[in-house]
């Protein structure tokens, strides 16, 4: 959830965090759409498809070994190292990324 949305009372009480929950009650001044205050999740805010789930404008894949890099077209691709990759594995990705001129997004 974008930043931008944030529960009420958030700021004042740690617990609730910065997740977003629908204001449901009757007086609530987020729900109403009052003047200054917070604003609430519509479908206007969306991005464009052509955007979505990207980061940097290039298209995640996510990746294990290093063969699975000769697939990846560094112009329309970002690199993300799978998490149960080992340390010795993933030094021995990033540089065939370097050496390639891919870009690796979980350093």
């Amino acid at each position: 959830m974008s930043k931008d949305f944030k529960r009420r009372d958030s700021s004042k009480l740690k617990r609730l965090g910065d997740k977003w929950r629908r204001p449901k009650s009757r007086r609530n001044w987020t729900r109403v759409k009052a003047r200054g205050r917070p604003r609430i999740v519509e479908k206007g805010y969306r991005t464009p498809k052509s955007s979505r789930g990207r980061i940097d404008g290039k298209l995640p894949v996510l990746i294990h070994s290093i063969n699975e890099l000769e697939k990846i077209n560094s112009q329309d691709n970002i690199v993300i190292i799978g998490g149960d990759v080992g340390a010795k594995k993933r030094k021995l990705i990033v540089e065939e990324c370097n050496k390639r001129g891919i870009k690796v997004y979980n350093l």
